[in-house]
């Protein structure tokens, strides 16, 4: 536990750099300075006005975070892309903690999974595969945060090795789709890219887990697919609407 809670600690400075750059707005303009976006406050001029005003704030200072935030790919340096990338990999491991053990397989279920299509989301494939490498990485040198508390090599050689590699595989896939499509990047987009994701950890894990345990086809799927298969779904759908949030449509220079 002390190895998560520095994971922990770090993640919240390399969240605290990245958003310490300036966020775009022009101070001397204030955040009302889109003509188009003025109709908001003037919807109701008599009543509320300052409210309206106020609320506007917070709605134009979240779309100048969320811009800023996604603009990261091209505008930060390395170091903080990497430190980004940490950031995700300190989540996922902290999503190990999240599990739930059932009679039914030896893979409990986790909060892995959400964090891992988030990263592909946010970070774009390079960073959202890097991150998921950090991951697997610091935990085969002995970091414990893989489920259970687990760490080193035995355990990415053993009957849950598959789902792990899926981790990494899965991210590329889905910051794959979101770099190079817009329309990746809405709700609609997101949910279906998300859960062939999950599909992705699925055939990876079940695939190691048949051949760790000498299963067949029915077997592995009903040992490391079926008792996960609708919490992922959810998992997906979740991660899709968080990613939403946090990017935008348009391309990486905010077009």
């Amino acid at each position: 536990m002390t190895s998560i809670t520095i994971g922990v600690w770090l993640a919240a400075v390399a969240l605290a750099v990245v958003y310490a750059t300036p966020n775009g707005v022009d101070e001397e303009e204030g955040p009302y300075r889109k003509p188009h976006d003025l109709r908001l406050l003037y919807d109701n001029p008599n009543q509320g006005r300052g409210d309206d005003m106020e609320l506007y704030g917070y709605v134009s200072r979240y779309r100048s975070l969320r811009h800023e935030f996604y603009q990261w790919q091209d505008s930060t340096e390395v170091v903080q892309r990497l430190m980004m990338a940490f950031t995700f990999a300190c989540l996922t491991g902290l999503g190990a903690y999240i599990r739930v053990y059932t009679p039914l397989s030896p893979v409990p279920f986790t909060g892995q999974v959400f964090f891992v299509l988030l990263s592909g989301a946010v970070l774009g494939m390079r960073y959202g595969g890097i991150s998921q490498l950090m991951y697997v990485l610091l935990g085969v040198v002995g970091v414990p945060w893989f489920a259970g508390g687990a760490s080193g090599v035995e355990y990415v050689a053993g009957a849950t090795g598959g789902y792990l590699v899926g981790f990494i595989m899965a991210a590329l896939f889905v910051g794959y789709f979101v770099d190079r499509d817009t329309r990746a990047r809405t709700l609609t987009g997101l949910v279906p890219v998300m859960i062939a994701g999950v599909l992705i950890i699925y055939v990876l894990g079940a695939t190691w887990l048949a051949i760790f345990l000498d299963l067949d086809l029915w077997q592995a799927i009903a040992l490391g697919i079926a008792p996960f298969l609708l919490l992922d779904v959810v998992k997906a759908v979740l991660a899709a609407g968080a990613a939403r949030v946090l990017t935008e449509r348009g391309t990486s220079d905010g077009t």
